[in-house]
């Protein structure tokens, strides 16, 4: 049997160097660097919030103001942050859809070859059950001496390379009317709740609705 790991192996022996590279390309410290200026900022903007006590219209119009700085300042750390991770994140997204179309390929080779073992291991229970059926019938006639010994099925099996197969029964289900589905088996669908809600709707059975206020700014 050909050995499918060792021959991907063999060839990949070139690209841990390439990957080492690349490792030294993403200098973690250079992008720690340029998003360290921000901290004073922050650390500065969070002492000043604990301290506000919004209780007048001059308090009031300070928390707003110190918010829009808060959304401003987010924005440009956000920026930055994409563009430190824009070259990084499309070869990991490169690296991944390539790699994913080998292992999605592999997942159907399991599934189908574990789909086979299983009609296998089926179609021996069905013999062994069938010599049993017959072992049964020769005991009723009398003719216990006669009955076929039901050879015990194989539970493990074991290859020459070391692979093991378990075998075991589960159980399984599929949908086939989901109106009999019980209650119990069945949770909120909370995206169209609040598309609902967001259309007008003010009153659902089991649903409290109610009105809370949220605060927007435009910087």
């Amino acid at each position: 049997m050909i050995d499918f790991t060792a021959m991907a192996e063999s060839k990949s022996k070139n690209t841990k160097q390439d990957i080492a590279v690349i490792s030294n390309q993403l200098d973690r410290t250079q992008a720690q660097a340029q998003l360290a200026i921000y901290h004073q900022a922050v650390e500065e903007m969070l002492k000043k919030a604990e301290k506000v006590e919004v209780k007048d219209e001059k308090t009031n119009q300070l928390a707003v103001d110190m918010t829009a700085q808060v959304k401003r300042l987010w924005k440009q750390i956000e920026k930055k942050r994409k563009e430190l991770v824009e070259a990084p994140n499309q070869y990991v997204k490169a690296v991944n859809n390539f790699a994913r179309s080998f292992q999605d390929k592999l997942r159907n080779i399991e599934r189908m070859l574990k789909q086979k073992i299983a009609d296998y291991h089926r179609a021996e229970a069905e013999k062994q059950k069938a010599i049993l059926e017959k072992q049964l019938k020769n005991m009723k006639k009398g003719q216990a001496d006669q009955a076929l010994a039901i050879p015990k099925e194989k539970q493990i099996t074991r290859t020459e390379t070391g692979a093991v197969a378990y075998q075991k029964k589960v159980w399984d289900f599929e949908i086939i009317d989901e109106s009999q589905i019980p209650r119990e088996y069945l949770c909120p669908n909370v995206k169209k709740i609040r598309e609902a809600i967001r259309m007008g709707v003010r009153e659902i059975p089991g649903i409290k609705i109610y009105e809370k206020l949220d605060i927007n700014l435009r910087t």
